[in-house]
């Protein structure tokens, strides 16, 4: 006959494989160190994108004001008026209100 060796201890046998108790203050640790880990990479990704965003806004905000005006009515333009993308494949600009409408119209005959 064997015989097995029970521990006393409350952890339940350290040595063994699949059986005892799970060690509550190692679990506890990894938990709070994870919790921390997820904290601090929140805030160095927080701190990244303003970062990157502050200095696109910087970089707008450099430029010539009128040089930003002129694109702003340039793109204005684009968006507002009828053209050719490419004539050969008859490919059209139209503005954007228009394609909102037969969007919307598009749409609408297709759920009946």
């Amino acid at each position: 006959m064997s015989e097995k060796k029970t521990s006393d201890k409350a952890g339940g046998g350290q040595g063994e494989v699949g059986g005892g108790d799970p060690h509550t203050p190692t679990i506890v640790l990894v938990g709070i160190v994870g919790a921390i880990l997820l904290f601090v990479i929140i805030v160095a990704l927080q701190a990244l994108f303003y970062n990157a965003e502050t200095q696109t806004v910087s970089r707008i905000n450099q430029g010539d004001p009128r040089q930003l005006s002129r694109l702003r009515a340039e793109q204005l333009e684009a968006i507002s008026s009828y053209g050719w993308v490419d004539q050969r494949q008859g490919t059209v600009t139209i503005p954007i209100e228009r394609a909102m409408e037969l969007t919307v119209r598009d749409l609408a005959d297709q759920g009946s």
